[in-house]
Order: structure tokens, then sequence, then C-alpha cells
């Protein structure tokens, strides 16, 4: 479709911003009015409040001068002020106009109901925000901690040059540094004076931030001029490290010369004199010069940064802390990921081949390694541990634990992992935990200190699985940045909801519950090595870790002292033979490096990496960055020509290279050559193939390739195609670029003698789950390949609002309206029917299936009779028939929808043209947020589970009847056997965030929920009471009574104390959701028409999580049954025999289902049955199959209610008292 001229141009000068917030305005106790904002989140904002004069003129480089009073009547602080200069800064810049040196504000988040008069105080959050001490501002926004009861206030203050330019000639005043500091001490005696006037208990302080935020969190936990200011501290993402101070005095009046000489000033009043945008240049340069940085330092060096000036410190943090000179009787929380220096690894190693003169003779092997692949390549990490600290060294402390040299045969290796560990344990762990094993470890006066080390995966997704925890990774946990919903991970959402629960403890009484364990304090802790641990599973337990590391360097500690092994490992530099070196006067000219030759006397003048020679001179490399392909080596031959080699083990032009591991499949259509990864399991994988046109418009029908529909060439599917653009993606993601709305690819899995044999086998395409708005088709079926025989095609579906945007507004449309993911799918189908064959696959044997959202689109397709001639059998897994998609929703998806036109700049366009203007937005994060702002703004109230905010709806096209009503009425595949299979505890793990959601959404919860919260800090996690109300409100008292309270109700003890509510309020979501709402119509004509079917219903209960006391598993969650059956789950050693019987019996079963359509009969595990000779009945398996009722008393008490109000006012999300009853 076309936009017109006029929509082109107002989509080119604006994209959609947050609806506008409405002013607010708050008298202070002295008469003066703030006006501020209240957003669309429904906190209050009191944006670039001035806490000191701006530091500018005379101003610049002294200590910041208080706002002592608001003398105007009125004050607008609506919107943001300055952000802090920084010198990248440059005037030309996008949104340069945004950035000043007028900058010490703060900003200010409230609600409404803290700054009414008597209201209770909250505790203040002072968050010093992160960046290198040198980026970064404080326009962050804590909405769910605000909303939890803390009032934040973040700090604004100077940076880099700005903040941290040191003046040794200065004598008026204490400090010729760290003025950046100073901001934050002023900030912080600002709060004391006007917290109070937001609502918030100026006695209960709490410092905050990550990265440089919490660096500066220990300064002042150490330097007493700030103790008055706060109570509390949390600090993430930093050890007690010396990457500020101790030695960096000299870098820091280095940094300081060298901009006084490229500026050609004599001093610093010089500088006072000059704008921002001459000054930036001469800092940039400033970093350049020998001795304004540190040469061995592998992390945080910031270049400018605060130091040890005798003023604001005399000690660094490491001392101070093990000496005891810290803000006694204070609760810190200390916490820092598992990986926090795995993102900088890199950086610090090449920082290394840079600055050390040790590698100048190595840059260009190390260059041509690391562009085959090789991060940290082997031999270099030792020779930086040599040349610092000394072959002796080296070999004693640090090559058992830590050295990496090459292979026996001479072959490089990648020592990224061992460098990492050694940058963690120098910088992040052991350092902190040499001084906290001083005074913190035996001073009753001294903390609690609450050390912990966060697990849970954050970073470097391999095949879509996240497989580290990296810098400040715990951060969004800690302060309620991450938001639980129902279609998460049940134990990301319970870590979510827990780590919550205890940190919002932390800010009101310093100490922590006990709901999933204990967070114990250095004192309580067994020994110095162990912490408290958030693992990968998201559960809190008390290890060692970083044993080794720390052993190796707490023995250097012992023989040359802490300032030589944790002050940027400076100790050979300071005390070795490498003393003055012959390069030390030698000016090479431009674009050289000088080299000392082996002799100890000579010097060699080469090229800087990025140059090459041509004559006498240094020019700029041609093969920099790299014209060639990613697996492909570049050769500079002349100033501007250049080659591209393909590296060993590829094959092609250098432009394109393709894996010699690789398989061909020539197309017998049209010969066109597929080209897949030969993996180490003798799989055949073709990755990315792309199923559909290479352009689908935005919320427009996809359509499959044909026979002709690829180019007659070879294609290289050897990489994964990318994943699909979703509301929650950002551009501040890692992987980011691996987002995109063209993403309709199909990934194969299949034997590479299947390609040429002439056999055909079964053929599996996988839909994945995510709740319609996740997830990926990037998971591996090796085992179903190799071991069952069966082919998979693995399905990339549009996801979210680009997926299932409902459209209202365009009259006549010529096809669908919504339901565009499923729609995709459907098209993957026909391109299997298509091609599937020329995979081996046959595809008069095909079986679709997938887990969660992924098989509630199976149980679509199995009910869209457009969608039988592409499949023969389907399993479904983790979902019951359930209404979670559909009926009531058809209002939410037109609701969300109308509420994206009517807070973009499409608002007002005519109906048929309003789609298209939405089409025209091509600004992700900006569209996503809106995305993600309608489905907090327009949502189901009393949906207890599988709300997807954007999923498929009964929109009278693709559906015109409920899952449940289609399965009931025989409006289902004929003669297709179907596999039905859920967890049997399939909802525990969306339990509690539903009861969360409705709480926060229904009026009758609308004064209790601060109780709610109160009880749930106890250990409740669903308290007794709220429950009741729920189903009241629902229902009405009178089914309550009658129908309801024998089986689900949940009161208070007698004596008015709670009771947990977990177990009946999970039988109720069960019920409605996945097994009785299912059972309710397997039990019509799936029971007595001889067409359908046949189906196996199967209740799995093999416990999978929730572990008790003893570390065993309790209960059996969302989708565990999945990996048993595609055999996903590897069979390991560690393994009972029971569960390695039950297993393989499991893999066995289902891979004759997708061969056959059958299941095998083993006595020793037992028969599958259809559900027309179960008699009610179903297939239950855990060490075996055996045959029972699914949840008989819960299912018997809500087909009673069903009888009596209707099974889709009961199994259709409790719906019914919203739509019949009264809702005073």
């Amino acid at each position: 479709m076309k936009l017109s001229a006029t929509l082109l141009a107002s989509v080119a000068r604006s994209q959609w911003t947050p609806p506008e917030p409405e002013p607010y305005s708050h008298i202070l106790s002295t008469g003066t009015e703030f006006i501020g904002a209240k957003n669309h989140r429904g906190t209050i904002e009191f944006k670039g409040v001035p806490y000191a004069q701006a530091p500018t003129g005379e101003l610049r480089w002294k200590p910041p001068v208080p706002v002592e009073e608001y003398s105007e009547a009125s004050y607008d602080f609506m919107n943001y002020g300055y952000r802090c200069m920084n010198y990248g800064w440059t005037p030309d810049m996008p949104n340069a106009d945004l950035t000043g040196e007028d900058c010490l504000n703060v900003n200010v988040h409230t609600m409404a109901e803290y700054l009414q008069p008597g209201a209770e105080k909250k505790p203040i959050m002072a968050y010093i925000h992160g960046g290198g001490w040198n980026t970064g501002s404080n326009q962050a926004a804590f909405h769910n901690l605000v909303k939890a009861g803390v009032v934040e206030i973040n700090i604004g203050y100077r940076l880099g040059p700005y903040g941290f330019l040191y003046d040794e000639t200065q004598d008026d005043f204490d400090h010729k540094g760290n003025f950046g500091l100073l901001d934050q001490r002023a900030a912080l005696a600002w709060i004391q004076k006007f917290g109070g006037e937001f609502g918030g208990d100026v006695n209960n302080v709490i410092l905050d931030g990550c990265s440089a935020g919490s660096a500066a969190g220990w300064w002042h936990l150490t330097s007493e001029g700030s103790w008055p200011y706060f109570h509390k501290a949390i600090t993430n993402g930093v050890g007690l490290n010396y990457a500020f101070g101790g030695h960096d005095l000299s870098i820091a009046t280095g940094l300081t010369q060298a901009t006084l000489d490229a500026a050609g000033c004599a001093d610093v009043d010089c500088l006072r004199s000059m704008p921002a945008e001459e000054l930036n240049p001469h800092f940039r340069n400033a970093k350049r010069v020998d001795g304004a940085f540190h040469p061995t330092k592998l992390a945080l060096q910031p270049g400018w940064g605060p130091v040890i000036d005798g003023g604001f410190l005399s000690a660094s943090l490491v001392d101070n802390v093990r000496d005891g000179t810290i803000r006694p009787n204070t609760p810190i929380s200390f916490n820092y990921a598992e990986h926090d220096a795995w993102s900088m690894t890199d950086g610090g190693f090449n920082a290394a081949i840079k600055n050390i003169p040790a590698f100048a003779p190595h840059t260009n092997a190390i260059k041509d390694l690391q562009a085959a692949g090789f991060k940290v390549p082997s031999d270099f990490t030792d020779l930086y541990f040599k040349e610092v600290f000394g072959e002796d060294v080296f070999n004693t402390y640090i090559s058992p634990e830590l050295g990496c040299p090459n292979s026996a045969s001479g072959e490089t290796v990648e020592c990224k992992e061992q460098f990492f560990r050694w940058i963690q344990g120098q910088t992040w762990v052991c350092n902190s935990r040499y001084a906290f094993s001083g005074a913190p470890s035996t001073d009753t006066n001294i903390g609690p200190i609450y050390p912990m080390e966060f697990g849970w995966r954050t970073c470097e997704e391999v095949d879509g699985v996240k497989t580290k925890t990296c810098h400040c990774g715990e951060s969004g946990y800690v302060n309620s940045l991450r938001s639980a919903n129902p279609n998460m991970p049940e134990d990301e959402q319970a870590l979510i909801e827990w780590t919550s629960e205890y940190w919002v403890n932390f800010f009101n009484t310093g100490t922590f519950p006990s709901t999933v364990g204990s967070m114990l304090s250095i004192q309580d802790l067994p020994n110095i090595n162990t912490v408290n641990y958030i693992n990968p599973s998201g559960n809190l337990e008390h290890p060692e870790t970083n044993v080794a590391v720390c052993d190796v360097l707490n023995a250097m500690v012992e023989e040359f002292g802490a300032d030589d092994v944790f002050g940027g490992a400076h100790w050979f530099y300071e005390h070795g033979p490498m003393g003055p070196q012959p390069c030390d006067d030698v000016d090479c000219g431009d674009n050289k490096v000088c080299v000392n030759n082996d002799d100890g006397v000579t010097t060699t003048c080469i090229c800087e990496d990025g140059f090459i020679e041509v004559g006498d001179a240094c020019v700029d490399d041609p093969c920099v960055p790299s014209p060639c392909h990613e697996k492909a080596t570049c050769t500079s031959t002349s100033s501007s020509e250049f080659t591209c080699e393909c590296k060993p083990g590829y094959s092609g032009d250098g432009y394109s290279c393709i894996t010699d591991s690789n398989v061909k499949l020539t197309l017998s259509s049209n010969g066109a050559t597929f080209i897949g990864e030969l993996t180490s399991d003798d799989i055949a994988f073709f990755k990315g193939i792309p199923y559909a046109a290479d352009f689908t418009e935005r919320w427009t029908p996809s359509e499959a390739r044909d026979a002709n529909g690829y180019e007659v060439k070879e294609h290289d599917f050897t990489v994964y195609g990318p994943m699909c653009m979703t509301k929650n993606s950002k551009s501040t993601q890692d992987n980011f670029d691996q987002f995109d709305e063209q993403c309709l690819n199909v990934n194969v899995m299949t034997k590479p003698e299947w390609l040429t044999d002439g056999t055909k086998h079964p053929i599996l395409i996988y839909i994945h789950g995510g709740g319609f708005n996740s997830g990926s088709n990037r998971s591996k079926f090796t085992n179903l390949v190799n071991e069952q025989g069966i082919m998979v095609v693995s399905v990339n579906y549009r996801l979210g609002p680009y997926g299932f945007f409902y459209d209202t507004k365009t009259p006549d449309v010529d096809g669908p309206r919504a339901n565009f993911g499923l729609l995709d799918q459907r098209e993957a189908m026909k391109w299997t029917q298509t091609f599937g064959a020329e995979f081996g696959g046959d595809i008069d044997q095909v079986t679709v299936s997938g887990c969660s959202a992924g098989s509630d689109a199976t149980w679509w397709h199995l009910t869209e009779e457009l969608s039988w001639p592409y499949f023969n059998r389907a399993i479904t897994n983790g979902v019951g028939l359930n209404a979670a998609y559909g009926s009531h929703d058809i209002e939410i998806a037109s609701g969300q929808a109308q509420y994206v036109i009517d807070n973009s700049i499409c608002a007002g366009e005519p109906d048929e043209e309003v789609i298209d203007c939405l089409r025209g937005l091509d600004n992700h994060d900006e569209l996503n947020e809106l995305f993600r702002d309608a489905t907090d703004n327009v949502y189901h109230p009393i949906k207890l589970a599988l709300e997807p905010g954007w999923g498929p709806v009964i929109d009278g096209d693709f559906k015109s009847e409920s899952l449940m009503d289609s399965v009931m009425n025989g409006n289902v595949k004929p003669n297709c056997p179907i596999s039905f299979n859920f967890a049997r505890d399939d909802a525990w793990g969306f339990t509690n965030g539903g009861f969360r959601s409705c709480t926060g959404r229904m009026p009758a919860f609308a004064d209790s929920e601060e109780a709610i919260r109160d009880l749930q800090r106890e250990g409740f996690e669903i308290p007794s009471d709220y429950t009741d109300i729920y189903f009241k409100e629902v229902y009405g008292p009178e089914l309550f009574s009658s129908n309801i309270e024998s089986q689900f109700g949940c009161p208070n003890n007698a004596d008015g104390s709670a009771n947990e509510c977990k177990e009946p309020f999970h039988n109720y979501v069960m019920g409605t959701t996945w097994t009785c709402n299912s059972q309710w119509a397997l039990a019509g004509a799936p029971v007595t028409d001889p067409n359908i079917g046949p189906i196996y219903p199967m209740e799995f209960s093999w416990p999978t999580c929730v572990k008790n006391d003893l570390d065993e598993n309790t209960r059996t969650c969302h989708c565990s049954e999945n990996g048993y059956i595609i055999g996903s789950k590897p069979i390991a050693d560690y393994m009972s025999d029971d569960e390695k019987f039950m297993q393989q019996k499991m893999r066995d079963y289902f891979g004759q289902f997708m061969r056959d359509g059958t299941f095998p009969y083993d006595p020793e595990f037992g028969e599958m049955k259809d559900v027309k000779s179960l008699n009610g009945e179903f297939n239950h398996i855990n060490m075996g199959i055996e045959h029972y009722r699914s949840y008989p008393d819960t299912c018997d008490a809500l087909f009673s209610l069903a009888s009596e109000i209707g099974a889709v006012n009961v199994f259709g999300n409790a719906y019914w008292y919203y739509e019949h009853g009264s809702r005073e």
C-alpha cells in the first residue's frame, strides 16, 4: 500500500511519543508551588529540580554551591533539565541541545498519595547513575519501585573532565578534584532538606546505583563528610576496586597537564574561559598522551574519575573498608554479577596490547588471530602476566591456575575464560573479599554487609539461550525494574517477584525476609568465600565461589601487598626491571609507534594499528574496517587495494565464505542450491530459510514461496535468520540487531543421507512458544532426528503486535484483519508441503506440534479447516483448550489497537489511512514502547493466566468460535490423531502473577494492595481472604457460597491470622484454563463422533520444579513434558534409573506417534488410551502410564458452576459476573 505524500511528510517529521503527561501541582511547606507531571504510568515526576547553582564560569572545577531555597511563587518541573556535559559531546551531534554544564539537578519520582498531608513517609532511594564517571544521565525512572512504596530521587552530577579534572595548584579549598562526588554529596544534603516535601522519610535514605554509581556509593560510605546524609546502601556491579585512586593520582595529574598542553594553556583558569565545544577535543586528545593512562589496567579505567586526593578520601576503598573506616551501623547490600567482567575482558586485553610495549611486535599476529575468531588468543595473556609481574611471579602464582599457553602442538586456543577470571577476581570479587575479611568480619558496628553474587543468565546468547550474567545484570531485579507477566517462564516470574519483595523490604528496614531463603551477612556466612548466590534457576543458595582465583590473588597479596596486586596489576611496573626503555625518548612521527628491540638498546618504528606502511609514511589500512566476509582474512596490498581470502575451514571468494563442514541440497524443482551446516552430531542443519516473500508488509498476510521461489544460485543457510521483532525488543539490547520484522524463516534438521538416498521420513513442524509475544525457532532436535528418524521444520512467525494487531479501522479489507502470526504458521506448513520432500521428508506424514503458545496455535489449526490439508497429526504440550484468546478478548484486542492509534501521530487520520500511517512508523524503540503501554492500559481485569497482551482473536475470519466450543462441537480436523498433554502443575508458575495482576486491576482491591504486599513480605505467596474477595467480585456472593467456597474458599484463621491460599487458587486456575475446560470439551463430540481423533489426553506428573528443603523437586511445571516428548532433555548419568527408563520410554512412545499416529504398548510402561476408551479419565505419566481422572474435585465444582451459568462464563476466564452481575 502507498502512503500519501502528505502522510509521508508527517511521518518523517515526527515519531510517536508517550501520551502527554498531566500537570500536577504540589505546594511545598513554604507555600511554593512545584508543578510536576503525572505520567501515563501513574507516578508523579518533578524533573530538573536544581540542587546547586550552575557550575560554570568561575564555578567550573569548584565545589557545588547549594540551592538554599526556592523563592519564586511557582516552578515548572515537568521537563528534564540538562544532562551533564561529557567530553564526547559535539555541538552537531543529535540532541546536542539537551546536554549542558548547568546540570546539577535531581529528578524526583513519587506517588500522589505520598504527597498528601499526613501520609506515611516512604524510604528515599538516592540513585547515582552509572557510566564510568564519564557518561550517563539521571533520567532513569523506577516506576515499579515507586509504586511499591519508595520515593526515587535521581541525581545528576558533573562527569568526566568537568567533574574530575584534578588541579594540584588549587590551594583555596580542600578538594582539588572529585567535584562530581562533591555534587553527589550536595544532592544528598538537598534530600535531607527537601526530601520530606515529596513524601520521603529523610531518616531512611538509601544510596543506590550501578557500576560507577555504586562505586560512588562506596566512596560516600568511606568518606565521613557524606555520612550524615544517608542510612543504608545498595551497590550493584562493582567491587571494592583500585580503579580510581592509588597510582591513578599520577594519571589524573598527567591528564590535566596533557589538556593544558593541547589547549595551549598555562593553568586551569585558562581552561575555565573556554566553552565546551573548544575544550572537548583537547580532553579527547589528552587521553591518548603517554602518562595520561594506566598502561596495565584491564578494566574500569575511566580516564577521568575520582582520585585519592587527601580531601575526599585519604586511602583506597579496600584499605578503608578493611581497616573499618566505613559508616557505622549501616546495612549494605553488596551485589555483583557472576560474569560482571565478561563484557570488559576483550576490551581490557586489547587495551593491554595497545599500551604495553612488549606487545608492539605482536599486534599484527594478534589481529589475525582475533580475525580468525580468537577473542583473547593464547600465549599473549601469559605474556601480559610475565610483563606486568615478572616471569618468576607468573610461574609461581599465576600460571598453574590462569596460565593459557598454546596447545602442545602449537595451536592457538581461546583464553577469554581464564583472562576473565583474573579480571573478575582482581577487580570485583577477591579484592572485595580481602577488604571484607578485615574489620567487617569482626566489628559488630560495621554493616551488616550482605554480599550477593547474581547468577541468573542475562546475556551472551548461544542458540537463543543466555549463558552469562553480565555487568549490572542484577540491578533490574534488585531495583524492581523487571516486571513479571504470566507469559514468562515460571522460574523467571518467581525470581522477579521474590527479588522485588526482598529489596523493597531492604529499602524499608535494612533487612531481608526469608521467603525463599536467608540473605546472610558477612558475619553470618561460614567463611569469606561463601556468598548469597542467586543461581541460574533463580534460587537463593550459599555456596563458595571464585575460590581458586582468590587463592592465587591472596597468596600474591601475602607476598607483595594488596596495593600491588589489586591496584591495577601495577607491581612489575613499579618494582620490576622494566625501568626506563629505549623508546622513551623516541618520536616516530604520525601514525607510528616505537618498539623496543630484543637487544634492549635499539628501537624500531612501526605503523600503528589501522595503518599500513607506504614508502616512509603510514597511511590508512584499507582492511580497517574489513570489507571482506566475517569468515575471511583481508590483506592490504597498497594504500587502496586489498585481497579477501576465506579462512581455513571455509570456501568462497572472500566476500562470501561457506563452512567446509557443510551439506548441499539442489532443489529438484528449479536447480537452486541450499547450503547447510553439517553438525558434529551428523545432522544436516539448514538455518534461516525464508519461507515467505523477501518483504511482507506489516499487518498483511504472508505468502509461501512456490517451487520456483528461490533464485537459481547457491544460498547460504549455515547461519540463523533474524528472530521476529517483539514489543519488548530495545535497541539497547546486545542482540537487538538479530531482531527484524522480516523474520519469516524456518530451520530444517534432517540427516545428510536423506537428502540423496530417496528415503522419506516423517516430518515434525514445530511452532515455538512464548505467549505469542516472544521466542524464536532456534531450538534443536538432535535426538528426534538421530534416534527417532524424524525430520524437523522449526517455524518463526510474527509476534505480539506485529503478528496480532487487530485492524478495526480499514474499510472493506480484502483479507484478514488480525491473526497474521497464525497465518504465517499456515504458510510455513504450505512451504513444507512444497519443499519437505526435498529434505527427505514424507509430506504425507506431517505432525504439527509446539509447547505453550505453540500448542495453543496447534489447536487453532486443528479447528480451522483451511489449515487441515497441511498436516496429518498433532501433539500439543503445556496448554488446555482455553478461552485465553478470543471470545471477550476481541474487545481487548480492538481496545489495544485503538490505544495505539490514539496515542500515535496517526490519531485523527481517516479510517482508510490510519493503518497505513502506522505501517509507516519505523522507530522500533518508540513503537515498541507504545505497544507496551497499550497492554499496560488495556487489559482483561480478571484474567488469571495466559493473557498475552497481543494474541489471536476470534475474528470471524480465521475462527468464529472458541477452541473449547470448536472441539466440543466436533469442528476439528477429522481422523487426525492428537496427543494432548499438559503438566500436573502447569498453572503453578502463573498463579502468583495472575493474582498480582488482578489485585492491581480490580476495583475491589484498590484499598488492599499494601496489606497484601505486607503479607507477602511475611512469606504468604497468596494470602487468605483475598482469593475469596476475588471470587465474590467475579461471581457474586451467592454463587461463591453455593458453588465455589467449599472447593476454592480460603478464609483467614479463626483468630484472624492469614492462611496460604496458593494451592486452592492454583487448582482454580488449573481447572479453568488447563484441565477441566479441556475435559468439558473432550466430553462432547470427541467421545461420540467416530471421525474425530483418536485424541490421547495425558497429564505429566514427574516432578521437575519447586524444590523442597531436601533439594527435591515437588511440582511439575509448565511445559515440563515437552523436553521428554521431543527428546530435547538429555538422559544424563546423574538421573535415577527410574527417570532414565521413563525418559527413554517417552521418546519411544511419542517417536512412534510422530511416525504413524499410534502409541506402542510396553507392559512395563503402560498403555496410552484415547478419550473414547478412557470414560472420563486421563492418561497420567510418572514412572509409567496410569489412568484416573484429572483434578476430580476441582472439575466437579466447576462443572456444577458451568451447568448453572454456562461454560463460557466459567472457562472464559471467569467473566460471568463482569458481564451479567453488579459491579458495585
